[in-house]
């Protein structure tokens, strides 16, 4: 009777290591299947647009890592656009620059030419998906010439605002923006998505670090310093 139990638990032991072998395997192919697919999927092309200084780079970096867009790493598509597409990304961004009151006309033309191209364009890899508009609640503005922006250059690609740097702005300013987009009637608008891409506001009772009192604060935007 022993030995039949010992003899139980040598099929149980060579039954483990069976199961373990094919799990393995089973792993292995999943493996190879999933960058089979990646390899294969068409990338998501993400057009960034907002002024200068909103947090277009904390945003990327905050959500697809910070090796995403390394400085100087872009390619130059027009003036106003750089793109970003590590190998190893799922994601194409592109990142604009010089939007800025005064001198958005220029901004404007090169990027409804830009954006026209790319509708023209039979390959479907180059098409833009998706424009995230970027706005600094730290100034909480939204001005004019960016309506503009929003209502004609990008009224065919859909289009989320990202309302950054959300804590460093009263709830009365982040309701006063999300009424002036929601004004506007935007026909492409899918949504408004407020953020902390890098946070530079904390409660100042104490030390978010230490949790020390002992600390100086900035009373006008209630951050430590």
């Amino acid at each position: 009777e022993g030995a039949g139990d010992l003899e139980g638990f040598t099929e149980v032991g060579r039954a483990t290591a069976y199961a373990r072998e094919e799990l393995q395997a089973v792993v292995r192919d999943l493996t190879t299947s999933l960058e089979e697919l990646k390899r294969s999927l068409v990338k998501a092309n993400i057009l960034l647009v907002g002024k200068t200084g909103v947090g277009k780079s904390s945003l990327v970096n905050a959500v697809f890592g910070r090796d995403m867009a390394p400085t100087g790493t872009g390619q130059p598509v027009t003036t106003h656009l750089q793109r970003y597409a590590p190998e190893h990304k799922e994601v194409v961004v592109f990142d604009t620059r010089g939007l800025e009151h005064g001198s958005h006309e220029e901004f404007v033309r090169d990027t409804t030419r830009f954006l026209r191209e790319l509708r023209e364009s039979k390959d479907l890899r180059r098409h833009l998906h998706v424009v995230w508009y970027v706005i600094d609640l730290a100034h909480a503005r939204f001005q004019p010439f960016e309506r503009v922006v929003c209502a004609e250059v990008l009224r065919d690609v859909p289009l989320f605002f990202v309302l950054n740097k959300v804590d460093t702005a009263e709830g009365a300013q982040v309701a006063r923006i999300r009424e002036c987009i929601a004004a506007e009637h935007f026909p492409s608008c899918r949504g408004v998505f407020e953020v902390v891409c890098d946070r530079k506001n904390y409660a100042p009772a104490c030390c978010p670090a230490c949790g020390g009192d002992d600390i100086r604060v900035k009373h006008k935007r209630k951050q430590i310093v």
